[in-house]
């Protein structure tokens, strides 16, 4: 999978991805680094097989639920 495709089923799956926190060096070598909540990061590598880039996504979209969840529920009990 190339960056660009990496990046597209990223964004479209709802990971954000901004391009001036990624290494413009290791962005032009296929490495993408999304953003998730609260200084979450996700690295995924054009080199990794079609199946191991679907799992992390995956994987990232989970860990986002879980840690947004946290966060609300963390901010839930501060207002009690």
């Amino acid at each position: 999978m190339t960056k660009e495709e990496i990046i597209e089923l990223g964004t479209s799956l709802g990971i954000p991805f901004r391009e001036e926190t990624n290494f413009k060096d290791a962005l032009e070598q296929g490495r993408v680094v999304f953003s998730g909540i609260n200084n979450q990061r996700f690295l995924f590598e054009s080199s990794w097989s079609n199946e191991d880039i679907m799992a992390k996504m995956g994987e990232s979209l989970i860990q986002m639920g879980e840690r947004k969840k946290a966060m609300e529920i963390s901010n839930a009990l501060k207002i009690i």
